[in-house]
């Protein structure tokens, strides 16, 4: 029986594993992050390579900058810290919380913001500009929309 469901669990599980998902001819590439060299997925790489561009054109000094609502590992990659508390946004917050966190942002005076535009889990109420509406505002009236080649990244970059 113990034989079966290691075999069992092997089976289900072996999509899941990174050898797997990297085997070759899958598509994942070999990068340098921070001093490591890992294999990372496709689209993993495509976030690595669009994050460093955004800092190398708009906070090439170190700069902070701001990035929503699921992109926690953005301020690790580029040895940056986050300019806010909240470095995961997927739940509402009360608007004091808000108002707190437009204040952490004024004092970081982050350069660029990049904001995924993801309906979370499919539902349209939880992409950030509907859970977060003051701090979307706050961005919209002080950043400028840029040009994005990336359709499911909004680049906002400080209004000067």
């Amino acid at each position: 029986a113990g034989g079966a469901l290691a075999v069992a669990s092997f089976l289900i599980t072996s999509d899941l594993h990174p050898a797997w998902q990297c085997r070759p001819g899958s598509g994942c590439e070999w990068m340098d992050i921070n001093g490591n060299r890992i294999l990372v997925n496709p689209a993993s790489a495509t976030s690595v390579r669009i994050l460093r561009e955004l800092a190398n054109k708009y906070a090439p000094d170190g700069e902070s900058f701001l990035a929503v609502p699921v992109l926690p590992g953005a301020y690790a990659l580029l040895e940056r810290k986050a300019p806010v508390w909240e470095i995961y946004a997927l739940f509402p917050r009360p608007e004091s919380f808000e108002l707190r966190e437009i204040e952490r942002l004024k004092e970081a005076d982050p350069k660029f913001v990049l904001l995924l535009d993801a309906a979370v889990d499919g539902r349209e109420e939880l992409r950030f500009r509907n859970i977060h509406p003051i701090t979307y505002k706050y961005i919209e009236e002080n950043f400028d929309l840029m040009r994005s080649p990336y359709p499911k990244y909004f680049v906002y970059v400080r209004r000067r």
